[in-house]
């Protein structure tokens, strides 16, 4: 996650599986949108005691 003046982002991803060959396989979302990379910014400082 990324939050600035100027630049709101964040990457999120999750583990969906292994794909044949035993490579993990994720299922994943960008959003420039500040709303929601606030609030999951939030959430991830409380889970981490910040």
């Amino acid at each position: 996650m990324v939050v600035s003046p100027v630049l709101t982002v964040a990457l999120v991803a999750l583990p969906v599986g292994a794909a044949p060959d035993g490579t993990c396989m994720y299922d994943y979302r960008l959003t420039y949108d500040r709303d929601v990379v606030l609030d999951a910014a939030t959430t991830l400082l409380q889970r981490t005691g910040s």
